[in-house]
């Protein structure tokens, strides 16, 4: 899979935020149930938190993975 690809599934992720710095970044002040993709500011269990990579170069490393497991 290509970074461009892996960015465009980030692209629609409720855990990524847009930093006017970095670009997009994967949100460590969200949890995002994995079955539903509700989002909550609080931790939950079994819920997954943004790990708060900056994704443009995440999104390079072809051994870097998606916290949800989307890539």
């Amino acid at each position: 899979m290509t970074s461009e690809e892996r960015l465009k599934i980030c692209a629609t992720c409720p855990l990524v935020k847009d930093d006017p710095v970095y670009g997009p970044v994967c949100d460590s002040s969200k949890w995002m149930n994995p079955q539903t993709g509700e989002i909550s500011r609080l931790p939950k269990s079994g819920w997954i938190r943004g790990c708060a990579c900056r994704l443009k170069w995440k999104s390079k490393n072809p051994t870097a993975h998606c916290v949800a497991k989307k890539w």
